[in-house]
């Protein structure tokens, strides 16, 4: 029977939630290329502000410019007079007045700001202040040169390096102001704002102006549009020293709580140490201390000799009130954890309202109490690190808090774990990066201004750097080992790395035998899978993974999240070793999809899962599935093969479970408790160097297939086939698969019932694309049951010969529609889809692409009802169409 699997909408893939981690910015090559703003007017207290990569570190040979104003004010990266500095600099009658960065490195991302008041000039790098000076009284000169970018104008030095969200502002920029911004793009419209270029948008030889209103700048020589990354990754983190440390939320962030009924709080937290004899340590609350605790939803480590789990209470009332608690031994020390809480009030049973996730994989909770409808209606104190009556955190490091007025999905969770928010994601009500690098304030990006107060800690010592997780970026190459590629470098063995495909960004090869701790594969990625790697955390798939003929092993503590996604492969495994001993119910080992219960010990046990059909011993339709198992100890108890639906090939009614000790030569049936709903094949048999799998218990389909082709024709690609005999043939279905994804179903040949002669089949699949398809037959009997054929693959080369942007279908539309294209050659492409008013909502194309037919699907989930415009543009095309998204 087919597994029915929910279709999540994941409104974290749209572009609002993956703007600038992956925007836009200008690589500038040193030699030519730079921007002209057009800008001349003077500006007397001002702000200038940028991201900034340098390719080389300063090397006092001259002033290199950022942004510079000639004879009035500059950024530069090498600043002649500060040796291997960079240095925000004035001219005030007609003497120059430095204020250093401190040391610039190469090949690092810095956030470089100036100000100046009419007298005092201060310079920030990544929000903090470097250096204050007082000038002499006096006046610039303003003169009638432009603002230029990443040139010197008096010198012509040029900048080598990539510069980002570029701001201007006629008024000084406050430090709190600066903090808040730093990681995020504006909308354009502030108070006070001159020029600002996000680098994201422009065409040709200009350079958006996204200043509401603004002049759009000029590009000369050609600077490369690359992928940004300048916001990405876990930069710093808090450390908190386990006595008293603890961060104040203001009164703004506990009203959010009062009658909540969707609730989601995710963030990363780093164990230094966790005393089984303190007090419970806590990771925030929010609470009444005048109703003597009883209004409340805190998040506790909880005390007690070998517990080390997670204890989530809520409480509306004295009456109404739950704690969920973890299984022991869920914390680890000396290592990053993702925690993820998920709070549904609407729902019935306690398991539905309340769930708790660990480095994205749900924990089974212990209840005490009925979980409320709501959250705490009066809550008045709200602490990170810290609970009433003394629990405070217990020593270590705490990273990128979201607090959200929603229920996030598993699916959300793991696409937003390894990468920065925006800020301005629905219903995220505080957002804390937890980046900053001095300060008492611990800043909200929302701009709700939700900022915590550190509390009994040392500013000076307790902001440090953050390795919670790496993200690949890909602005460089597709080469795992260049750190340019990532967030925070070339992953380690201990680091949670998180693959997104950015839209200038590179796709990830694989490839030298990586390991990392926790590993996330995006619904945007498509990774090349070149070499084996391991993971000793939990991989995360958010799209099918092909590994090919490499194998993944997973830790002694790894786990398998395949969701509603397939992990596949041709000649490839997937393996782990651990020690296991009696389980007391059936446990899915590692996520691979044996479950075992034994009332004995299995001692050191190893387990792998394949995906190619066990063809040999006379199995008759085998799964491309199967297990290998050897352990030290003694089996007695039960064990349950899961499989999934794509790997049959035969009707699921008749499958049973076999066993091979010689690993398949031959093959004894031990079970047919066939479990079709569940997807399981039960049994209570299983000895050490067992291989297992599942195959149909009777003979094989009476249908002879004697040949299948694919060509390319001008009308699509036609398929041809022939049978030798048919015994009860009620037809075929046609199934194809794009670029390695899923097979469906596009049609149907009726089949000839009985025959003892050749028989001849063809079908016309009317689709063009220039992307590899896959088919294969799903020869189905009169009574129901059926066989796959061999997969057979053909490249389309149809070209069209006329651009056209087609009409979406479906339309009207709901949830989601598909936006098809021609392109007759090779052209630079922008899909774009805006509202009726005009306002851009998101870009689903934005790269060079070769002739050939495209198809792009756009969900719109979280917008509301109404006609969309969607636009094709290329270098000599535009084509604009309407849509209608009815809810």
């Amino acid at each position: 029977m087919k597994r029915l699997f929910t279709l999540v909408m994941f409104l974290f893939v749209s572009s609002q939630l993956m703007a600038q981690i992956g925007g836009n910015a200008l690589y500038f090559d040193g030699t030519e290329d730079y921007v002209g703003t057009g800008y001349t007017s003077s500006l007397d207290d001002f702000t200038i502000e940028c991201w900034v990569k340098g390719t080389n570190a300063p090397t006092n040979t001259n002033d290199i410019g950022v942004i510079h104003k000639n004879g009035n004010f500059q950024i530069n990266w090498d600043h002649a007079s500060d040796y291997y500095r960079g240095a925000f600099a004035l001219s005030q009658d007609e003497t120059w007045y430095p204020a250093s960065f401190g040391t610039l490195e190469a090949g690092v991302w810095y956030h470089l700001v100036g100000t100046f008041n009419g007298r005092e000039m201060k310079a920030y790098k990544n929000g903090k202040l470097i250096t204050s000076k007082i000038i002499p009284i006096g006046s610039i000169e303003y003169n009638q040169d432009q603002i230029t970018i990443a040139k010197h104008a008096t010198n012509s030095a040029f900048f080598n390096g990539t510069i980002d969200e570029v701001r201007i502002w006629d008024d000084v920029r406050t430090e709190s102001e600066i903090k808040t911004n730093m990681y995020k793009e504006l909308m354009g419209n502030e108070d006070n704002l001159v020029l600002y270029y996000k680098m994201s948008d422009g065409s040709g030889s200009s350079l958006t102006n996204n200043k509401s209103g603004g002049t759009n700048a000029t590009i000369y020589g050609t600077p490369n549009w690359v992928t940004s990354g300048c916001f990405a990754g876990s930069k710093n983190c808090l450390d908190f020293d386990g006595s008293n440390d603890n961060i104040l939320m203001p009164q703004s962030f506990n009203d959010v709580f009062h009658g909540l009924q969707h609730f989601s709080f995710c963030g990363w937290v780093y164990c230094s140490t966790l005393d089984p004899e303190m007090n419970w340590g806590t990771i925030f609350s929010s609470y009444s201390s005048s109703n003597a605790g009883y209004e409340r939803v805190i998040l506790h480590q909880l005390p007690g000799a070998s517990k080390y789990n997670l204890l989530l209470s809520i409480a509306s009332g004295e009456a109404n009130y739950s704690d969920a608690s973890t299984n022991n031994n869920i914390i680890k020390i000396g290592v990053w954890q993702h925690y993820a809480i998920v709070y549904d009030g609407t729902k019935s049973t306690n398991e539905e309202k309340l769930k708790i996730y660990i480095d994205g994989i749900q924990q089974i909770l212990n209840f005490t109490g009925t979980v409320p409808s709501s959250m705490p209606s009066n809550t008045n104190s709200g602490y990170i690190g810290y609970y009433n009556g003394g629990n405070y955190f217990k020593g270590g490091k705490l990273d990128e808090f979201s607090f959200w007025s929603k229920s996030l999905t598993d699916s959300e969770i793991h696409e937003m774990m390894f990468r920065n928010l925006e800020g301005n994601e629905t219903d995220l009500f505080a957002y804390y990066r937890f980046d900053e690098s001095d300060g008492t304030t611990l800043y909200d990006i929302t701009g709700n201004g939700r900022n915590g107060t550190l509390t009994n800690m040392e500013a000076s010592a307790d902001w440090v750097s953050s390795s919670a997780f790496n993200t690949w970026i890909g602005g460089d190459s597709q080469e795992w080992g260049t750190a340019a590629n990532w967030s925070n470098g070339i992953p380690s063995s201990s680091d949670n790395v998180g693959l997104y495909k950015w839209a200038l960004g590179n796709e990830l090869t694989i490839s030298g035998t990586p390991t990392v701790n926790n590993i996330l594969f995006s619904s945007s990625a498509t990774p090349t899978i070149s070499s084996g790697f391991t993971v000793n955390g939990n991989l995360l798939l958010q799209k099918n993974l092909n590994i090919g003929a490499n194998s993944i092993t997973l830790g002694s503590s790894g786990y398998l999240s395949e969701g509603s996604n397939n992990l596949t492969a041709s000649t490839g495994t997937i393996s782990t070793t651990r020690s296991l001993g009696t389980q007391s119910s059936l446990t899915n080992i590692a996520g691979l999809g044996l479950q075992i219960n034994s009332s004995s010990s299995l001692g050191n046990t190893t387990i792998t899962r394949g995906f190619t059909t066990q063809n040999n011993g006379g199995l008759s339709n085998p799964i491309s599935r199967y297990y290998d198992i050897t352990f030290d100890g003694s089996f007695s108890g039960d064990i349950a093969f899961s499989y999934e639906e794509n790997e049959l090939t035969n009707a699921e009614s008749s499958l049973s479970l076999y066993s091979s000790t010689n690993f398949g030569s031959n093959w004894t049936k031990i079970s047919d408790a066939r479990d079709v709903t569940n997807n399981l094949i039960t049994a209570n048999s299983l000895i050490s160097g067992t291989r297992l799998t599942a195959a149909d218990e009777g003979s094989p389909l009476p249908v002879e297939l004697s040949s299948l082709t694919a060509s390319s024709i001008k009308e699509g690609i036609l398929l041809e086939w022939q049978t030798a005999t048919e015994i009860n043939n009620y037809g075929f279905e046609i199934q194809r698969a794009i670029a390695n994804n899923n097979f469906e179903t596009i049609g149907f040949v009726a089949g000839n019932g009985n025959s003892n002669s050749i028989k001849s089949y063809s079908f016309t699949d009317n689709y063009l694309s220039n992307e590899k398809l896959s088919y294969r037959l799903k020869q189905i009997d009169n009574d129901g049951k059926f066989v796959y054929s061999d997969v057979v693959e053909v490249n389309s080369t149809q070209i069209p010969t006329n651009f056209e942007l087609y009409q979406n279908y479906p339309n009207p539309f709901n949830p989601n529609t598909t936006i098809k294209f021609d392109l007759p050659k090779k052209q630079f492409v922008t899909l774009k889809i805006y509202d009726i008013l005009g306002k851009e909502i998101t870009t689903l194309v934005n790269e060079t692409l070769n002739a050939g037919t495209y198809q792009k699907e756009w969900n719109p989930s979280s917008l509301s009802s109404g006609v969309y415009i969607y636009r094709l543009q290329t270098d000599n095309f535009t084509q604009v169409r309407k849509m209608n998204f009815m809810k």
